[in-house]
């Protein structure tokens, strides 16, 4: 015998979101171990920093990359990471 749902309860899609903030954090959450290359070559350029700052920033995650990023910018980047290799989180 199933469960009827009440009608007054809204399913889970339905439920009111979050707003999406204007601007966020890009927070490196791992990345994988064979790509840790690519991913330190993205860190870098994202960054601009140097070689061995970018190397443990990468090394270090779970990580704030860059705080305070408009979101188009913020997904835009995370897209060119997850395609190195990392696993992303925008906060």
């Amino acid at each position: 015998m199933e469960k009827e749902e009440d009608a007054d309860d809204p399913p889970e899609a339905a439920k009111e979101a979050a707003p999406l903030k204007a601007s966020v954090t890009i927070r490196l959450m791992s990345f994988e171990a064979a790509k840790k290359i690519a991913v330190v070559k993205e860190v870098r350029a994202m960054l601009g920093e140097g070689l061995k700052e970018s190397k443990d920033k990468v090394e270090g995650a779970p990580t704030n990359l860059k705080k305070n990023v408009p979101r188009e910018e913020a997904e835009a980047l995370a897209e060119k990471l997850r395609a190195a290799g990392a696993e992303i989180a925008l906060e």
